[in-house]
């Protein structure tokens, strides 16, 4: 990965109501023109804090860009055997833009000294996330918290058909479209009257 002119610096947010983690730095590094997953690097943030006298676990990993083969080829030392780049479309398989999965047993949100923090309770994030070549889901944000008793969940569908049989278009989807193109009729007709 490669630095960028860019100078914008992201900072980072709390997880919470249904913002993902910004890893800051991050839009100042692209991958080569020539990377076959795209100029946009996988980042990986953990952080972790243990306080056993308080009871406190907290744990937080951030994966951007979350490509299967792009991870399994991140960790390889040299090129990929011959055998590895024939699993590679099969691995692409499953992707997601942003996979955010932080737990902490905290009834409080624990701050680090470099001012990560980590909400209370268990949040699950994922953006863009495509299984199988189709695109599933836009946005999935899970949050529970025990005490006080919290659960939070937002999912947003991407657009779906499978064969004619079943098809779910979303709220901007094209049954949305030709009920509104049919009432604009309705209405000119009305007006012509």
């Amino acid at each position: 990965h490669t630095a960028s002119s860019s100078s914008s610096s992201s900072s980072s947010s709390l997880l919470g109501a249904g913002e993902g983690v910004v890893i800051p730095g991050l839009d100042d590094y692209s991958c080569s023109p020539t990377d076959i997953y795209g100029a946009r690097p996988t980042a990986i943030k953990i952080a972790m804090m243990i306080r056993p006298f308080d009871g406190i676990i907290a744990i937080m990993v951030v994966i951007k860009m979350f490509i299967m083969g792009r991870l399994v080829m991140m960790f390889m030392k040299g090129q990929p055997s011959a055998i590895v780049r024939m699993m590679l479309p099969i691995l692409n398989l499953v992707s997601a833009e942003a996979f955010d999965v932080v737990v902490s047993t905290a009834s409080y949100p624990v701050t680090f000294q470099s001012g990560t923090e980590i909400p209370a309770g268990v949040t699950v994030n994922i953006e863009n996330l495509s299984l199988f070549g189709m695109n599933l889901v836009r946005k999935a944000y899970v949050r529970f918290v025990p005490m006080p008793f919290t659960f939070e969940m937002h999912l947003f569908i991407a657009p779906i058909s499978f064969a004619g049989l079943i098809e779910l278009t979303g709220i901007q989807g094209e049954a949305r479209y030709l009920a509104k193109m049919k009432m604009a009729q309705k209405e000119n007709l009305r007006l012509q009257a």
